[in-house]
């Protein structure tokens, strides 16, 4: 009697091994959606989407930006919400295109910004007396390639080289005509620090948009 439980108990434990497997394995093979954020993975390697519309013969091509548009502007030049169906899609069946982004170097000053702190009264709380320490920012203008590819097929359809022209600030006062902010983090004393600039909004568009819109 003893063995015939025994063996349910052992076939028993059998049943929900295997049903634990199986669950397992279904979940495990379970894909995750498809999103647009995943067209990037062009820019790490050119390849097919069988998600992607196919490219028609004239625009609008919706495309995905690799990374910089539209968060890489702000202002005039900032997409409108239709325009965010074309230049940021949402839904990934509609994308054509697929724009990468890829930082190769460092171009030439573009300006020095000079600011001064006070991070410490001398000879300690009270005594009245302040030191400056004068400190620079150097802007420089960050070189870029971007390259555009169908993304149904991952055919390369063209690239530029852009010099990038938007320095970024969080400060909402910042000036587009001044590129340097009006207020920034300061070093260690002693110290500089350095900025490079990102592709604008025009610069981007100015490429993209015979793909694009064409």
């Amino acid at each position: 009697m003893a063995r015939k439980t025994i063996g349910k108990v052992a076939a028993l434990a059998a049943a929900l091994a295997l049903v634990w497997f199986g669950w397992s394995a279904f979940f495990d093979e379970e894909e995750e959606p498809f999103v647009t954020y995943h067209y990037r993975a062009m820019c790490e390697e050119p390849q097919e989407f069988s998600q992607a519309a196919p490219r028609s013969g004239k625009g609008p091509r919706p495309v995905v930006i690799d990374g910089y548009w539209p968060e890489a502007d702000s202002g005039p030049d900032k997409p409108t919400a239709a325009d965010l169906r074309v230049w940021y899609p949402t839904k990934p069946e509609t994308v054509q295109l697929v724009a990468c982004v890829e930082r190769t170097g460092r171009g030439e000053q573009v300006k020095r910004c000079v600011y001064q702190t006070v991070p410490d009264a001398i000879g300690g709380t009270g005594s009245g007396e302040t030191r400056q320490h004068p400190f620079s920012l150097y802007l420089y203008k960050g070189v870029y390639e971007v390259t555009v590819y169908e993304a149904a097929t991952g055919k390369r359809l063209g690239s530029k080289e852009i010099h990038g022209e938007s320095f970024r600030s969080d400060d909402p006062n910042g000036s587009a005509a001044d590129p340097c902010p009006p207020r920034t983090i300061a070093p260690k004393p002693g110290e500089d620090d350095e900025k490079e600039s990102d592709p604008s909004v025009a610069q981007l568009r100015e490429f993209l948009d015979p793909y694009v819109l064409g």
